[in-house]
Formats: C-alpha cells, structure tokens, sequence
C-alpha cells in the first residue's frame, strides 16, 4: 500500500519558480473505530507536504498513531504557499484523506481527524520491499485467527502457501499480486490485491484537459505524466489521433469521448496508458436515480421514495416491485409485508429517458438510523446537503469521488473539471449508528451517456458469482475500444450507469466453478455471432442466458501451458482475454482467463488432441492444435496480440482478410469470400438458433481468393448461423438473414 500512496503522490508535482524562506506547518489528530469511537493504535498515516514553488515530489512521510489513537507532525516547506495532504487506508481498503494549504502568513496548525470502520477479525493485507532488482520480500499484515492459510499468487503464473514468501521475477513488468487468507471452517475468507512494478524507471500516464466555452468544441489536452516518457499517442475517441505531447484537439459534434493517452520511451524502459471520459460541447442528458427510507416512525411497511434524478425532466414512471407504480416525482407507497423489492424509476424529458432499478429493503421495523443527500450544481460547483433520518446530533463525512474529503453539512465543493463522480455520505450519530448512502454526480452539462442493465441466469437461477465486461465495437486496427466491467450482484443483476453512445459487446463471465461457459448477449460464446447493443436505444434489461460446457474432460498427467505476448495491445486488456480449451471436434470443455503477463495453462489432462481458443471482443484468433502423448505430455503454447487479432504460428495461418457473406439478407443463393495462404479444406456449415445442423458442404480450396456458394432457398424466413470451418481448426461464425 505504501507504493500506492507514493506513486498518488507523485502526480501532485508543481513547477518551480523559485526559493523562499521556510515556513512551517502542523498536523495532527485522532484515528478512532467509527462506531465504538475506540482508539486505533500504530495505524499508519501518510503525510505529503509541497509547495507551490518546490521542483516536483512531495516529500511524503509515514507517522503512526500512539496507544491513544493520537498522532503528530511537522514539517518545512521552502516557500511562502505551500499544500499538506494527510491520507490514510480504511481497514476495507479505501483511502480517506484532507488537504490544507499552507500560507506564511497564517498559523498552519491543522487537526485531520479519521473515523475508520471497524477492524474485521479476518482482513487480508499485506507490504512488500525489494531485496534487489528483480527479487522481493513479501509480508503478510493481514489480520486472522488461528489456522489461517495463505495463498499467494505473483502475477506470472507462480504461486507460494507461505505467510512471508520471497519471490524473483524472471524479468521487469507489471505484475498483479493477490492475497487470499482462509481457514478450514470458512469463517475467514478475505484477499488483497496490490500492483508491482519492477521496472527501474517506472512511468505513469496521466493527463488533464479543459474547453473554454468560448471555444465550443476545441479541447486542450496537457500531458501531466510521471517518468521518461520519449514518445506520446493519443486517441481522441472521434477516430482521431496525436502523437504531440500537449495537442490541442476540435471535434466535428458534441458529446461524450472516451480519450486514451499512451506514453512510451525509446530502450521500453516505460509503457503506460491512461484513459478519461472527456465532454464537449453542451449535450442535454439525465441520470435516474433515487432514495428511499422508512416515511413513519410507527410504520416500516410506508416507504418514501426521493428523486435524486439529473437532467431536463417532465414523466417520472415509479415500479415498486409489487405490482403497483406511481406517476408522482417523490411518491410514499406502502407494501404489504416486509421484504426486498426490486423498485425502479424511468424518467423522462424532452431529448432524454433514463431507468434505475434497486433493491428496496423493508424492515419488520425501523432502522436505527439511515441517510440521503441532494445536491445542486453551479458550473463545476456542488452544493451537497445531507439528510439524517433520526434527531441525533450526527457527524457527516463526505467523499466526493476524486480522493478529497470533508465534514460538515451542507458542504460546498469546486470540482477541476467537469465529469461523472460517485459521491458518498458517511453519517456517524451520537449512539455510534454509521449510515451510508451514495449515487453519481453529474457535474457540468455536458454529459451524453446511457446506462446498460441486466440479469445473467445459469438456467432458471441467476448467477450469483461473476462479472460483466462491456466492449466498443470499433472498426479500426489498434484496438482501443471502450471498456468497462461490473459485478453481478446476488440475484444476477449488472449495471452500467454511464456508457457513452455508441454500438457495445456484452459478455458475462462465471466466476462460481460450474461448467458454465462466458456467454455473450443474448447467448452466444463468440464475439462474432453476438448480437451487438446500441447503447443509445435504451432496450434494457439485456439479459443474459449463460452457455454450458459442450463436453467432459478426462483427467490425466497431461499439461497445457501458454503465452501471449502483447505487441500494440493496451496492458489493461491482457488479463481481459478468455481462453477456451476444446476437444478435436471444437466442443468447449472448460475456460481460462489469462493473467495480467499473458499466461494461461490448463493441468490433469488425459492423452489426446485438443485445440486452444483465445476469445477477446473485437479480437479475431484461431484455433491452435495439441496433441498431448505419454512421450509429450506438457505443450507449451506462444502467441501474439497484433492489432486485433491474437495469432500463432504465421504458416498455419488460414485466412489474411474477413470472411466476407454477401448478400445477406438472402433468398437463395449467399456467397462466401475469403483470401486464403495455402491451400486448404473447408466446410461450411448452417444452424438454426436452437443449434439444429441444418445443411453441410465440404470444399478443397486453393491458395489465393476463394468463393463458394450456399444455398439457402429451401430454408424458413428467419435468422440462422454459418460456422466456416478450416481444416487446421480456424473457424468463423456469422449470422445469417434468410428473407
């Protein structure tokens, strides 16, 4: 965590102008249990003290908290103006933090107070420093009982069972280290995640932008990143590209752009990409969103419904998941029995409509204390306002979504820059009853985004364990699409709140050990024959049925191991991809994800041949064949992302360009074209949805540009699937409209 904390820091850097006498600052405070208002003691704090005429980092400094919960510290800065940041980590993870600024001319003795929650008795976590360069010791700070397991896996496919391992990496990268603490009861099961870095000369992209709206749609990007970048690309999100450093960019409409910065140097000593959703223009939008809580001392079953929606609104469309609604903007509706409901609001303007749904929880009485909060924007400026639902005396604490905190209510905050933030209220009433209550914060009015939602079933039950992963559909070579991710939650529901226009890919990926497969929407396991979503055509709920496994694996000694070295492909996607392990005839067996260094592996495998399918959004890739023999019974597999494809070896490649099915729609006759390396045989195949084999034909092609014809005349109206099989294993599926 501590490397966390410096390299935060480290983007705080300002520009020197020049030297000034000292002046000092002071800081001091308690940490206590929210809650209990015990003392924590020997909790780190982390103090970064800078001035607004130093020559880069902060000097930041570690303080820890005495038996009373109290801790102290000063510091010199050499100006006359100068900021003070005083952070800490939540026993859950989260990092809480105030900012002071500094001034000669004034006392500079601050007090920065931290509630944090309660100490679990089962809390992964855990530190680590370097022995040498490529060598580390890693220290488990988790907090357990008795009988406490660990495992530890480092990122390169490595493992340890140990409570204090020590690990060489075999060469520099980023790594993703995860923690997990257990014991044989299951009453303890908790992880952390850190990143290690073991490049020598680490770099951080970071970048900021504004308009002046005097401008209208021209944006200036500023590069604000840490280390020796050399080389700079930028991608706009309209198709456009830069490689200055500091571009100045004008855009054809207004609306809402997904940017990405990528620095780079020269020896590859420094890799790094940042991206931002970035607003142009004045775009009309709205977010529904809403609260509730219990409208009667004496009666648990009325609940108050409060509209905390953004946007130019005239229809509010309240489903309370009982079987009634109301039209009303704040309605009271009374349920029958105690239980939870699923509630939801569509709103809707002139130019706009938007739906939220949430669990409503109704108590057999009312909770001790429970919180909302409202706010009113000015340009970047929020007015916030906290509602408590008892007459305590209470203490409101507020995280704005960009790292700065604050007490108070009301509070008044100015944001650096328009955007979307996920702000969160913590209350803390006399009795020691915590509330939370939170929701995005449109700030500015240039928002143009939609919100994706839905439920994903293994069968009739949901799943109850997994994620969801949303893809641009883009059409250019680099592979920079949108991305995104969301957890299901435990009756199978996603949702994204803020998902630009555009077309997407959704897939949703089991993570509860069943022979389900990672299923596409509506219910496909390739990219290719999925059906695409337009965000902006709010046709939610985008439900998804999850596919099983299409065979049985036998176990054996036998062992798959692989790589995918990345060339062009943004690190963040690597760990992004599946890898689907299939027998002779391409029927699914069982899935992978790859680690964020590009391995993957499959073990207890019996003799036999089976194929290797890497599956990403947008990324085209083959089947790669093993056979795996007493004599070869470990096959390990390299292959390459370029562009968008994830290739193997060049000389079994089939095809250099798409598949091409023309016409489609068709009435009897649809043509198949490709451009082949070498000569090979096909076969083509036609399914209906349910996966009924309809029509087969097998062809020998030579090397070069090739044509069949499939006739589809004797077919319903109606839509079908052609899978195109080679005979080395590379496959294609497409959809097909017969009129």
């Amino acid at each position: 965590m501590k490397r966390l904390l410096t390299t935060l820091f480290s983007l705080l850097a300002i520009v020197a102008v020049a030297q000034f006498p000292s002046t000092t600052a002071t800081v001091s405070g308690y940490v206590t249990q929210a809650g209990t208002n015990l003392a924590v003691s020997g909790h780190e704090i982390q103090v970064a003290i800078y001035s607004s005429d130093s020559t880069g980092i902060p000097v930041v400094t570690e303080v820890y908290t005495n038996d009373n919960g109290y801790y102290h510290y000063t510091g010199t800065i050499e100006s006359l103006h100068g900021m003070l940041t005083v952070t800490t980590v939540t026993c859950n993870g989260e990092m809480q933090s105030q900012t002071f600024e500094i001034s000669a001319n004034a006392p500079n003795v601050f007090v920065a107070d931290f509630y944090i929650c309660e100490m679990s008795n089962c809390m992964a976590d855990f530190t680590f420093y370097d022995i040498d360069e490529l060598t580390y010791q890693f220290i488990n700070q988790s907090i357990a009982g008795e009988g406490i397991s660990y495992f530890w896996s480092f990122g390169d496919g490595t493992f340890s069972n140990e409570a204090n391992p020590v690990k060489t990496y075999a060469s520099h990268g980023l790594y993703e280290v995860i923690l997990t603490i257990s014991n044989v009861d299951s009453t303890c099961y908790s992880n952390a995640l850190q990143y290690l870095n073991t490049g020598a000369d680490m770099c951080t992209a970071y970048f900021s932008w504004y308009s002046d709206p005097a401008a209208g749609l021209t944006v200036n990007f500023q590069d604000q990143s840490v280390g020796n970048a050399t080389e700079w690309h930028w991608d706009f999100g309209d198709g456009h590209y830069s490689v200055e450093q500091n571009p100045v960019h004008t855009y054809a409409e207004a609306g809402f752009y997904n940017v990405c910065f990528t620095i780079s140097s020269a020896d590859s000593s420094c890799y790094s990409y940042n991206c931002e959703l970035v607003t142009v223009g004045n775009n009309t939008s709205c977010i529904a969103q809403f609260a509730y809580h219990p409208s009667s001392p004496e009666d648990p079953n009325a609940v108050q419904f409060v509209d905390l929606s953004y946007g130019n609104l005239t229809s509010w469309n309240w489903s309370f998941g009982d079987g009634t609604g109301s039209n009303e903007q704040n309605p009271v509706h009374y349920y029958p029995t105690p239980g939870v409901y699923n509630a939801c609001l569509t709103i809707g303007g002139p130019d706009c409509q938007s739906t939220w749904c949430e669990q409503v929880i109704v108590h057999d009485s009312i909770p001790e204390c429970a919180n909302y909060f409202t706010y009113v924007t000015s340009g970047t400026t929020v007015q916030f306002t906290g509602v408590q639902l008892n007459n305590i005396p209470t203490e409101f604490m507020w995280e704005f979504g960009d790292g700065i905190t604050a007490t108070g209510n009301p509070v008044i905050y100015n944001y650096q820059v328009p955007g979307i933030y996920y702000v969160t209220l913590m209350t803390i009433d006399q009795s020691g009853c915590i509330a939370y209550s939170a929701q995005e914060v449109v700030v500015g009015d240039t928002m143009t985004f939609n919100q994706v939602y839905g439920q994903v079933f293994e069968d009739n039950f949901p799943l109850t364990n997994g994620f969801v992963m949303i893809f641009s559909v883009e059409s250019n070579s680099s592979y920079y699409p949108y991305f995104d991710m969301a957890l299901v939650d435990s009756l199978g529901v996603y949702v994204f709140p803020t998902v630009p226009n555009g077309i997407y890919n959704i897939l949703a990926v089991p993570a509860d050990g069943s022979t389900y497969l990672p299923t596409y929407y509506e219910s496909t396991l390739f990219w290719q024959e999925a059906t695409t979503v337009n965000a902006a055509q709010n046709i939610n709920p985008l439900n998804i049925l999850l596919q099983n496994s299409q065979g049985n694996t036998t176990a054996g000694p036998g062992n798959i191991t692989g790589q995918i070295n990345q060339n062009t492909l943004r690190s963040g996607f690597i760990s992004q991809i599946i890898v689907y392990l299939t027998d002779s005839d391409h029927n699914i067996l069982e899935f992978t994800q790859v680690s964020s260094n590009g391995e993957f592996s499959f073990s207890n495998l019996a003799y036999g041949t089976y194929y290797i399918k890497p599956e990403l959004a947008g990324v085209y890739s083959e089947y790669q064949q093993v056979i795996l023999t007493a004599e070869t019974n470990q096959v390990d597999i390299t292959l390459t992302f370029t562009g968008n494809s994830i290739l193997g070896d060049p000389e079994k490649t089939s095809a250099t360009t798409e598949v091409i099915i023309y016409p489609n729609p068709a009435s009897e006759t649809t043509r198949v074209t490709w451009t082949l390396v070498k000569g090979k045989s096909v076969s083509i195949s036609v399914y209906d949805l349910s996966g009924r084999h309809l029509t087969n034909q097998t062809h020998s092609l030579k090397s070069g540009q090739s044509s069949v014809d499939v006739p589809v005349g004797e077919l319903q109206p109606g839509i079908y699937l052609m899978r195109i099989r080679f005979e080395d294993g590379f496959e294609v599926a497409k959809k097909i409209i017969k009129n």
